[in-house]
């Protein structure tokens, strides 16, 4: 492909992104998807007041439709943050598949790959799925930024990170004093 296709395209891409800080969820279902956004609230939190977000979000089975697999990577094309939030550190196919042709369809050269890995597994499995999405990063010229869970639930943090200490912030809830409880029996 010519340099001016290759222009053409991406100005095409372009026109249709809105502004601000492209933010892509993948997710893996709705507990995942909540674990993305808590993740999402700490960026803006840190951010926000500098930066306009826009965030597009997908679950793992709607990739397996052709449209919205392209719609995907026509975002992801731009996006400054591609985020995977899952339960397992086994990816369906359709996600493999997905981000196996990413580098084809993305022209941004830099931003961050980050997984949020919402439940404990083995060190041999997260090794594998964080060492399979570094090389992605690396390939597309993105940071990998991992966020595994602790072997407590309660303890969950993100990995460490030299590019993205806000990911590791978080945010002060300064409307319940520490230890009040509340839900809809209490």
């Amino acid at each position: 492909m010519s340099d001016t296709a290759l222009f053409e395209k991406a100005a095409a891409i372009l026109a249709e992104i809105p502004q601000g800080c492209q933010v892509l969820i993948l997710s893996e279902d709705f507990a995942a998807y909540n674990r993305a956004v808590e993740v999402c609230r700490r960026i803006m939190d840190h951010l926000g007041k500098d930066l306009d977000f826009d965030f597009r979000c997908w679950n793992f089975v709607e990739l397996a439709d052709p449209n919205c697999a392209h719609n995907a990577a026509k975002y992801a094309a731009v996006a400054e943050i591609i985020m995977l939030s899952t339960q397992n550190t086994m990816l369906p196919q359709v996600l493999g598949d997905w981000l196996d042709a990413l580098h084809a369809s993305r022209f941004r050269a830099d931003g961050a790959l980050v997984l949020v890995l919402n439940k404990p597994a083995s060190q041999f499995d997260t090794d594998r799925l964080t060492l399979r999405l570094e090389q992605l990063a690396a390939r597309l010229a993105m940071d990998f930024v991992p966020m595994l869970p602790a072997t407590d639930e309660a303890n969950w943090q993100s990995g460490p990170s030299e590019n993205w200490p806000m990911l590791q912030a978080r945010p002060e809830n300064l409307d319940s004093p520490p230890g009040e409880n509340w839900g809809l029996n209490e």
